[in-house]
């Protein structure tokens, strides 16, 4: 999921918007039997001096009875930071699904 405009990611409504798509994808490929997952996306470090982005990841291994989807999106939330989401650089989530 790339978001390239930056009005998709200046807003916390549109920021959540973008978590709900990418939880949707994740559910779909959930279909298929999806036991693990994970993403990652890149930041800025919130540094002035720092031109570098950080990268933050997000790794889920799904339990008996869970769901894959909210995991992954809970554990995006938490590991992202709203402030530094829109700030000039077109936002990715770069993820992956395993199955058994």
């Amino acid at each position: 999921l790339i978001l390239l405009n930056a009005s998709w990611v200046s807003t916390r409504d549109y920021y959540h918007r973008s978590l709900s798509i990418l939880e949707t994808m994740v559910r779909v490929t959930m279909m298929r039997g999806a036991q693990t997952g994970g993403v990652v996306t890149f930041e800025s470090s919130g540094d002035a001096g720092a031109d570098a982005p950080v990268a933050k990841r997000a790794r889920v291994v799904n339990g008996k009875r869970t769901d894959l989807s909210k995991l992954i999106r809970a554990k995006v939330e938490k590991n992202s930071n709203f402030r530094t989401f829109g700030r000039g650089m077109v936002r990715g989530f770069y993820g992956h699904t395993r199955f058994a």
